[in-house]
């Protein structure tokens, strides 16, 4: 499962990437082959991180006392740290970027709003702000509010019904959107919105960028794990992984076919979900390429490569070293795959033991309180 992460984090780096190098040869042809649609790794990420946690939480208590605190300490050191690296190199950029902007207008107040929001993880709840400082963070901003509801949502998922309602409620969302890019209409295009006037840029970020157009995604993969937890039979894994795999890559395929608001925010959410599962089936030894160390660590620095690749390439893209050109995004590649080994060895772990040491520490009000 760790070696998954890498591939999926790897699919966004390039994407961004090859995003401002796809109109080069051979380079186009190779973006053409999918990494086009590398964005869809941020939608494993949240069918990821639904099914870990469900199962790191599945026989844990937390309406105790000080277990919530626990499990969002727990997330924090997590994530934080890495997170506000990125923001720290991205700052001088996204100021001045923002300083350009006429003061006056609706632009350089959303976008101005980042600077405030990104630090507490809520840019995303604001279209044009979510993606201005260090884009790669709005999914973060995410991820913080799934975790702010997940100890309501465990429970609930292990009731049957629930399942129906989160497949209709999703279903809703994802047509409403449709139906409200639709009425909006074209020009609009939801990937490549900057040149679009800035309510039409505030609508495709909002329908790309909110939390909640994304929840179904996350619980989604605390249902498979219900799921796999409940299945009686023979492990279906390998079975599964590749019905899932085939299912991702047709999906891909059918990218020109499908509604871009779908295929961005909903598409991907069963065929990760029975990825995963899958995955989660294989058992040690059962698929021995994924398991090579080499791919394992490579899995456990996808975090600090995911944070990292946009601040590299921001500086590497400066006009004052390489500038915007193919040959500086050759070099942030290697570049953002060392930082990220770097930061995960000194900075990464050493900061999350450092922060969950907290939850070790007797509590002010009680006393000792053990560490779950």
């Amino acid at each position: 499962m760790t070696s998954l992460r890498f591939f999926a984090a790897f699919a966004v780096v390039l994407y961004h990437y090859g995003h401002y190098v796809g109109s080069v040869e051979p380079l186009a042809s190779l973006y053409g082959l999918g990494f086009d649609s590398g964005f869809i790794g941020v939608t494993f990420f949240y069918v990821l991180s639904g099914f870990i946690l469900s199962h790191a939480y599945r026989n844990r208590n937390l309406t105790e006392p000080g277990a919530v605190r626990r499990f969002l300490l727990a997330r924090v050191a997590r994530i934080v740290p890495v997170y506000l690296l990125g923001l720290a190199l991205s700052f001088p950029f996204v100021l001045f970027w923002v300083l350009k902007l006429p003061p006056d207008g609706a632009e350089f107040l959303l976008r101005g709003s980042s600077l405030l929001l990104a630090p507490f993880m809520l840019q995303s709840w604001v279209p044009l702000g979510a993606c201005t400082w260090n884009c790669p963070g709005w999914s973060l901003s995410n991820e913080a509010f799934f975790y702010l509801l997940f100890p309501l949502l465990l429970p609930l998922v292990w009731r049957r019904s629930f399942a129906v309602v989160v497949v209709v409620g999703g279903a809703l969302l994802v047509a409403g959107w449709a139906v409200a890019w639709t009425m909006w209409g074209e020009p609009a295009r939801l990937m490549d919105e900057l040149a679009e006037p800035v309510p039409v840029q505030a609508l495709a970020q909002a329908i790309k960028y909110l939390p909640i157009n994304h929840l179904p995604a996350f619980v989604a993969g605390m249902l498979a794990y219900a799921v796999v937890t409940r299945w009686r039979g023979p492990s279906p894994g390998p079975w599964l992984f590749a019905a899932g795999l085939a299912a991702v890559l047709a999906g891909v395929a059918l990218r020109d076919h499908v509604s871009i608001v779908v295929f961005h925010n909903a598409l991907f959410i069963v065929p990760f979900a029975v990825l995963i599962a899958g995955a989660a089936g294989l058992g040690t030894g059962r698929c021995l390429w994924l398991e090579r160390p080499g791919l394992v660590i490579l899995g456990r620095i996808s975090f600090a490569l995911y944070i990292l690749h946009m601040p590299i390439r921001t500086i590497a893209t400066h006009p004052l070293l390489l500038g915007p050109t193919p040959m500086a995004h050759a070099v942030a590649l290697p570049l953002s795959l060392l930082a990220a080994a770097l930061v995960w060895r000194f900075v990464e772990e050493p900061a999350r033991a450092q922060i969950m040491s907290f939850a070790k520490s007797p509590s002010p009000l009680r006393g000792s309180e053990p560490a779950r």
